[in-house]
């Protein structure tokens, strides 16, 4: 089974896949994904089968998916919450009878390159001198995960998500950040964790 991380508790599930060669070349369907497409779309298509078979392990085989305006999935007729990710051969899920955000992606120097579009000057100031890049990473991944709970296009990363500046010790960890809007102010607890050359950063409801 591909799945090579699932951490559970008694009301969140967070479960990685990893997709092996071929995997997912053809659909349930049998229509063949490498037909007229090219590597950047064969692979984003292999992404989304991938969060679908995270779906059925997750959730249960013949659950209903539907996206609204903005692009955030939902289920019909169930009430849990999920969030999807995707970066290079891998995919992850997170579901949760609350909220539901996660983002996994992959560590690039290039994410200094647009820090300032995201932190505000105390994250910004709070980047680890030696390990600035994972720092940064994590702080990305939390204002993508949050981004996603929330699921509207109003938001504005550096105002709307507000991240409680912490030491970036350790190669997993868990921090705080508020999510401040018209609609929602809401204090979250998120965890991250560095592994196979990328970042995972999600809610954790306690």
């Amino acid at each position: 089974m591909p799945i090579i991380l699932n951490h559970s508790s008694h009301q969140d599930q967070v479960a990685l896949w990893k997709i092996i060669d071929g995997e997912f070349d053809n659909s349930v369907t049998g229509v063949k994904v490498a037909d007229g497409l090219n590597i950047m779309q064969n692979q984003r298509i292999r992404q989304k089968r991938a969060c679908l078979a995270l779906v059925s392990l997750l959730a249960g085989a013949g659950k209903d998916i539907y996206y609204d305006e903005n692009g955030k999935p939902h289920f019909v007729n169930d009430r849990r919450k999920l969030s999807f990710t995707h970066s290079g051969e891998y995919a992850a899920m997170m579901l949760s009878e609350k909220f539901a955000g996660i983002d996994f992606e992959k560590i690039r120097p290039k994410v200094m390159n647009i820090v300032h579009k995201f932190l505000n000057e105390p994250e910004l100031n709070s980047l680890h001198p030696v390990d600035t890049i994972e720092h940064a990473h994590v702080y990305w991944g939390a204002k993508e995960a949050l981004y996603k709970v929330y699921g509207k296009q109003q938001l504005v990363f550096k105002e709307h998500i507000l991240l409680e500046p912490f030491d970036y010790l350790n190669d997993k960890g868990y921090f705080f950040a508020h999510l401040e809007t018209p609609s929602i102010k809401k204090k979250f607890k998120l965890f991250y964790e560095k592994m196979f050359g990328f970042m995972m950063v999600y809610v954790v409801n306690d």
